[in-house]
């Protein structure tokens, strides 16, 4: 089974000298790059077999964190489960709202998984993920893998993936299957980033989370179109 490619920091890291704002500048040297060893290029040769390790030792965080949620409950976010195998070929998944698009050449995603959540272990051993895209009717489908139950999987359709055999949703609006090719240690977090094997969909309204509330997005209400692609 292929494991995910082992990223080190450089000695400052180790040493404590950096903070969680250094997620932004690790993300965009990801996106400028090739591969995983021109990143360790620009971090320097570190032993093998470690994962990327972000310390917050000398930086103590500031401000309420009841309100800091508050405010990102504003950031209206796509909902998917994110789907593996655990290492008795057993469907493992978790809601995922943390999904991003990290870079088009390679094809590169990343998602951010709780390191209590046990579906991460079956992405490890995996050696990849499938985000699933959930469709604006599939709230109970959220529900059911934001929760904590063992059967996660009881009454829910899915279907080997034809290039990997991890679980593809029923009736997902999309799903993209991909090589865990990196993992980035962050606070409570894992950012596991998926090297793209194969995606397939079709247009559907996709399910919404904002406010603490379920919704969705139809059409584009300002009439407002745009070629221009985020940052």
């Amino acid at each position: 089974m292929s494991r995910p490619a082992l990223v080190a920091p450089p000695p400052a890291w180790r040493a404590g000298a950096a903070s969680l704002r250094d997620v932004p500048g690790l993300l965009r040297d990801l996106r400028r790059t090739r591969s995983l060893r021109d990143l360790r290029g620009r971090l320097g040769h570190p032993p093998a077999g470690q994962r990327m390790r972000l310390r917050a030792a000398t930086i103590r965080p500031s401000g309420d964190v009841d309100a800091f949620r508050s405010m990102m409950s504003l950031f209206p976010a796509p909902v998917s489960v994110v789907t593996a195998l655990d290492d008795h070929g057993r469907p493992r998944g978790l809601t995922c709202s943390a999904v991003c698009s990290l870079s088009m050449d390679p094809p590169l995603l990343l998602a951010c998984v709780n390191r209590r959540n046990r579906s991460l272990e079956a992405i490890r051993r995996s050696g990849g993920f499938v985000v699933n895209l959930l469709r604006a009717e599939q709230h109970a489908v959220s529900d059911t893998f934001a929760s904590a139950s063992p059967n996660k999987f009881d009454g829910v359709g899915w279907e080997p993936s034809p290039v990997s055999g991890l679980p593809v949703l029923a009736d997902a609006a999309v799903s993209i299957d991909c090589h865990l090719h990196a993992e980035v240690f962050a606070g409570t977090h894992t950012i596991v980033i998926g090297l793209v094997r194969r995606s397939a969909g079709a247009e559907a309204d996709p399910l919404v989370y904002w406010r603490r509330r379920y919704g969705t997005w139809s059409g584009a209400p300002t009439g407002v179109t745009t070629d221009q692609q985020p940052a």
